[in-house]
């Protein structure tokens, strides 16, 4: 038996929470006071809730690739499950969110009376996208558990549909740019997604005319759905197209709030002046960083440096790569950037359009399950 957990408010955790609820062999722990995975685990390692060692343990929760779920880990640490929050959980004096060996072991076994290997299996957009914050993971719920839990986590957009016979899921890839300054029109934007030399999942290079048919004129105006996806022996009667995939523009605040000192004297106002200004203060901060968490993030030898959450190469990188403002009272330094979403739907490897998916039969409603992928299927999660 696995089990299952997506607490958040949001219409994504509602349906995940379906999602899950129709998933054979599956118990979806859904319980007021349950809210953190420190929660969840805690619950499962209660007596009677788990009969026998479980086989597997699934996550659904918003995130993104820069290293961020939305569920929390532990209420007393951040708000949701960060690289620090991690951290905290495994240097706290009382080490929390491991997994007990209770119902982890013995294992239960395949057909061929083999073994079947533990996993958190974790549904959320993008997370697996950074090895750094999966290996984490792993490394905070391990340790009780005499046999090593694996982890697992999506490499594309996750997407589920909801529709009275069940849930589908799928994938969206994620073709970016991110710049400091607005593009100036469709055609600019094109050509600078046509600089990627972006391929599919197959290898097939993604062509001009594709990304002139994703990208809508108005490129500042979000676009979702984004384009109609055939269904492959659907398991719904006369459901044979889904409406998937999206287009997304925002002016993202990545920095929110760099302090400085008023010892340090006046600031700089003049963008080359900030950029040059905030270079020296952040790399003199990662040179000589204390106990300064901000500090300690900024240093290239810590194992999920800031600058890489955000897919930058150093400091300097991150500084020249945003748009700064300061507040001369305040004495704050805010950084953001412009991001510019392609997410198209992953389709099969032929010319017929065919949306790749799983499919969730709600009992009763006239549907049959239908499994295209399994949960740690190379081609769309990482796991470590």
């Amino acid at each position: 038996m696995d089990f299952a957990f997506a607490p958040g408010a949001s219409g994504y955790d509602i349906i995940m929470r379906k999602m899950f609820t129709n998933r054979a062999s599956t118990t979806l722990i859904n319980k007021r006071g349950i809210n953190s995975v420190k929660d969840f685990f805690n619950h499962l390692a209660s007596a009677g809730v788990v009969a026998t060692p479980l086989t597997d343990i699934l996550i659904g929760t918003h995130g993104n690739e820069s290293g961020w779920m939305n569920v929390q880990l532990d209420p007393a640490f951040d708000a949701h499950t960060t690289y620090e929050a991690m951290e905290s959980a495994i240097n706290a004096p009382t080490r929390t969110c491991q997994l007990a060996d209770a119902i982890i072991n013995p294992r239960p076994v395949d057909s061929n009376n083999n073994p079947i290997d533990p996993h958190v299996f974790i549904r959320g957009c993008r997370i697996g996208v950074m090895n750094p914050f999966i290996e984490k993971f792993k490394e905070v719920i391990n340790g009780l558990s005499t046999t090593d839990i694996g982890v697992c986590a999506p490499l594309f957009y996750h997407e589920v549909y909801n529709v009275r016979q069940g849930v589908f899921e799928s994938f969206n890839y994620d073709f970016h740019i991110f710049s400091k300054t607005a593009v100036a029109d469709k055609a600019a934007l094109v050509a600078l997604f046509d600089g990627l030399n972006a391929v599919d999942t197959y290898g097939t290079a993604i062509t001009t005319a594709q990304w002139n048919g994703w990208i809508k004129t108005n490129i500042t105006r979000d676009a979702d759905p984004l384009v109609l996806v055939n269904l492959a022996a659907t398991p719904v009667t006369n459901l044979l197209t889904l409406r998937s995939g999206f287009y997304r523009h925002r002016f993202q605040t990545i920095i929110s709030s760099i302090r400085v000192d008023p010892a340090v004297g006046a600031l700089p106002t003049d963008p080359a002046g900030i950029a040059t200004f905030l270079k020296q203060q952040l790399n003199n901060l990662a040179a000589n960083p204390g106990t300064n968490p901000f500090g300690l993030q900024l240093q290239s030898t810590h194992p999920f440096p800031l600058f890489t959450r955000y897919e930058y190469a150093s400091i300097d990188d991150m500084v020249d790569g945003l748009t700064w403002t300061v507040n001369t009272q305040s004495r704050v330094f805010v950084g953001k950037r412009h991001e510019y979403y392609v997410c198209p739907p992953v389709i099969a490897n032929n010319a017929n359009n065919e949306l790749i998916y799983n499919f969730y039969a709600t009992q009763g409603g006239g549907a049959t399950s239908k499994k295209n992928f399994a949960d740690d299927a190379a081609d769309y999660f990482n796991a470590v």
